[in-house]
């Protein structure tokens, strides 16, 4: 498929399974949760507030809302568990920019401590990470992977914009506007979020993902890898 200019700027790279990518304002792929279910968790990162749901299971704060560096932009992360009994299988995430983004503005880690660029201290060998630093969106692959990184998409202006986010097993999309893309690895390859009970030789067998606002993931603990600029994030839990 010939890219135009506009599609190359979001574009880098391949991807080692699938990557989609899709143009037009009809046939894109919103990945952005359903209007026909409610929200199940709304953080706000420029007021420092968490929606109740945010703590109900199969959801929790693993940090909850606080501006560590007094940049006047808070971090927060909320731990998920997929696991089969809570009947949810896929998670869509809605993020809203106020503000043109600076450093980690976006996390998505299958492991605990997982602090940006795939590294998680070896705590899971299903370690599969995603983030947005600065501009650039980057896929990590897990340790089953025979390199780093999967894709990388570089939004060329997120102020003032949404991007949506589909996160299930082995499986990660996102859109923005008109745009959208997606990166698989099905079985037996497994190099993307491991969130149907598959082994791990580093850990515990786990249904877990953390996504987090202007920060990574990182155990919950402080970190130097903030950010600025992602202003919500709206968590819907999908079956």
């Amino acid at each position: 498929m010939k890219l135009n200019k506009r599609m190359k700027g979001y574009l880098l790279g391949a991807t080692i399974a699938f990557l989609l990518v899709v143009a037009g304002n009809t046939s894109a792929q919103t990945f952005c949760p359903s209007p026909k279910r409610p929200i199940d968790c709304t953080v706000d990162l420029k007021s420092g507030t968490a929606s109740p749901g945010c703590s109900i299971a199969p959801l929790s704060l693993l940090v909850a809302p606080v501006d560590s560096n007094g940049d006047g932009w808070f971090e927060a992360c909320v731990h998920v568990d997929l696991n089969p009994a809570f009947g949810n299988t896929k998670i869509a995430v809605a993020t809203k920019y106020g503000h043109a983004p600076s450093d980690w503005t976006f996390n998505v880690g299958d492991s605990l401590t997982n602090n940006g660029f795939g590294g998680d201290s070896s705590t899971q060998s299903n370690d599969s990470e995603a983030q947005v630093l600065n501009k650039t969106l980057t896929i990590f692959a897990n340790d089953n992977g025979p390199g780093d990184r999967i894709s990388e998409v570089i939004f060329p202006r997120l102020a003032g914009q949404k991007v949506c986010y589909e996160i299930r097993d082995q499986f990660i999309g996102w859109s923005e506007g008109a745009l959208s893309g997606s990166s698989s690895t099905p079985n037996p390859t497994q190099m993307l979020f491991a969130l149907a009970g598959e082994s791990d030789s580093e850990g515990p067998i786990n249904y877990d993902v953390f996504i987090c606002g202007n920060r990574v993931v990182d155990g919950g603990n402080p970190t130097t890898r903030t950010g600025k600029g992602l202003r919500r994030m709206q968590i819907q839990l999908q079956p």
